[in-house]
């Protein structure tokens, strides 16, 4: 089993474009299921209103994906829902891969 806790706090945006996700975590997860994964967030344009933030390691992988949903769709986070001072929270228990 694996645990991991991960904050991780802007100081500057750059000029990076494109889907958000989160490297470096120790071990890729298990075949057979997604991790999920609970996000705390500050200061970004999503998850205001009726739109839900939640995260998922794959399987495979050790990429931590975060994604919002409203009204029903799923979409990754991208650049524009940030900013130069988000901070995420993140926390996830997996079976290593």
């Amino acid at each position: 089993i694996v645990s991991i806790v991960v904050d991780v706090i802007l100081t500057a945006k750059g000029s990076s474009t494109g889907a958000l996700q989160i490297d470096g975590g120790p071990f890729t997860v298990s075949s057979g299921g997604n991790a999920a994964v609970s996000v705390l967030v500050n200061n970004v344009t999503s998850g205001v209103g009726d739109t839900m933030l939640v995260g998922q390691i794959p399987t495979g992988s050790a990429a931590v994906l975060l994604y919002k949903i409203g009204t029903g769709t799923m979409t990754q986070l991208v650049d524009t829902d940030a900013a130069a001072n988000s901070v995420f929270r993140i926390s996830a228990v997996y079976r290593r891969g």
